[in-house]
This record gives structure tokens, C-alpha cells and sequence, in this order.
């Protein structure tokens, strides 16, 4: 009898020894089928990968159909009509201005022009009057928490103006 049939009725235990490393399980929790298998790997983990060019279902060989083609239509409104104002203030006369057909943007961000921090200030100095505070006011503390960061940021990256200092 070896040694490793003795440990194994000794201690009532099943050994495997793998790379010099010895693992004892209990005879109950384990068979000895489940110890000659290799330990499982990623287990219940299915490899989705599309095999040829089209998708395939599952559990079938053949791929699916070719989907119809249907070409754009080139003339809908959105497509036709797509930048009909870019020009409106040189080609147009001066009743419209191109600030006043911004009305795809916030109404506190148009025509405004400047970085983040001048873009929340001037969003914090609009919607102070409104109830945007008490409506929003996670979001109007994640707008000052954001103000209050850049303008740290800005104190100590950006160089300040050196006029009049010698």
C-alpha cells in the first residue's frame, strides 16, 4: 500500500496530487469521476461569436436572410431642409438673427460664446431666478460643485493677466 492510499483512509479524504500539490476533498461533496476531469474553466460561459458573415440562430447551421435593401429617402424634410439657415444673416435681410433660430439649444446657452466655466456661470445666473433650485436640486448642486471646481482649476493652471505689474 502507498503512501498516498493510506492518507486518503486515514483522513477519509480523496487526494489528487497535481503539480507537486496535494488537494484534499471529502468522498461526499466530490466522485472520483469529478477529480479525473480537468477543473472546468469559465464555466457556463457560451461563446457567441458569428461564424461567417451573417448572424446565425443558436441552434441552426443555416444563416439568416439577407435583409432588404431600402435606400434612403434623399428628399425627407429633415434631410432636404438641413442646414437652410446657415446662412440667414448674410443672405437674408436683418429681421432674423441667426441667435434667434438656435431653437435646438437651451435658451440660456444661445448665442453664448465663451469656455465651460463662462457657459455654467452665465447657466447659474439664469436659472437663479427661475425654480430650477427646488425642481432640480441635485442637479443645481452638481452645477455649482462643477463651477466650484473649474474655477479652481483655472486659479491654478492659466496664467493671470500681467498688465501693469512690473
Amino acid at each position: 500500500m502507498n503512501s498516498l492510499t493510506k492518507l486518503c483512509t486515514n483522513t477519509l479524504s480523496i487526494a489528487r496530487v497535481l503539480n507537486k500539490v496535494c488537494i484534499q476533498v471529502a468522498r461526499t461533496c466530490v466522485s472520483k469521476t469529478a477529480l479525473d476531469q480537468p477543473p472546468r474553466w469559465r464555466h457556463g460561459y457560451r461563446i457567441r461569436l458569428h461564424r461567417g458573415l451573417l448572424p446565425r440562430l443558436p441552434d441552426e447551421k443555416t444563416p439568416l436572410p439577407m435583409p432588404v435593401y431600402k435606400p434612403s429617402n434623399a428628399w425627407a424634410p429633415q434631410k432636404a431642409l438641413f442646414g437652410q439657415n446657415d446662412y440667414i444673416d448674410i443672405l437674408g435681410n436683418e429681421e432674423i438673427h441667426p441667435v434667434t433660430l438656435q431653437y435646438h439649444v437651451p435658451f440660456y446657452a444661445r448665442g453664448m460664446k465663451g469656455n465651460e466655466f463662462q457657459m455654467l456661470l452665465h447657466k447659474k445666473k439664469m436659472l437663479g431666478n427661475t425654480d430650477y433650485k427646488t425642481l432640480n436640486p441635485k442637479k443645481w448642486d452638481m452645477l455649482n460643485k462643477r463651477i466650484k471646481y473649474l474655477g479652481r482649476w483655472l486659479n491654478r493652471k492659466t496664467k493671470s493677466n500681467k498688465t501693469n505689474q512690473l
